[in-house]
């Protein structure tokens, strides 16, 4: 998860760009999305999180061994900040937004389109793609609307090895 990480942080806005495509790309657990969110609103205008959401094991059995092969699923939460009520400039664009629709397909078409250099085996396979709103709950238990982020929880499922072994 170190190699998406590190090439979810290189990624540039526009072919040429100079400006990150995103300002924070961390690890958290789905427990704490709202409170990473709110802790990353006022400071910085696109991030991406990402989200371990298990394990997944194929497993073929022959009257001599046991093959299992593992994928690991996870989940890209990708936000982008825009302050207006409805949240329309986050979720598709505008002048200072690129939007989360397009953020998504930013990151898609690169983990598709560019092998991992020096880890051929190593392929991030797009699944199912959402909106999502987060909306962070303020200190009398009320959500606090204009604090809420656009988000696109985008699943990725990757090979993650193979085991095998013999069947007494």
């Amino acid at each position: 998860m170190d190699l998406l990480k590190t090439r979810l942080e290189s990624l540039l806005v526009g072919a040429v760009g100079s400006d990150l495509l995103f300002e924070r790309v961390g690890y958290f657990g789905a427990n704490d999305l709202a409170k990473a969110l709110k802790e990353t609103f006022a400071s910085e205008q696109r991030v991406c999180f990402i989200v371990p959401a298990g394990n997944q094991h194929a497993n073929t059995r022959t009257r001599l061994d046991l093959t299992s092969v593992r994928t690991v699923r996870l989940v890209l939460l990708i936000a982008d900040r825009a302050l207006d009520r409805v949240h329309q400039t986050a979720l598709v664009g505008g002048p200072a937004n690129i939007g989360v629709l397009e953020l998504g397909d930013l990151v898609i078409d690169n983990l598709v389109g560019h092998p991992f250099t020096g880890h051929a085996d190593l392929t991030f396979e797009p699944g199912a793609g959402d909106p999502l709103m987060i909306q962070p709950v303020d200190a009398k238990g009320g959500n606090s609307a204009n604090l809420g982020r656009e988000c696109w929880a985008q699943e990725l499922t990757a090979f993650a090895g193979i085991a095998r072994a013999a069947v007494p």
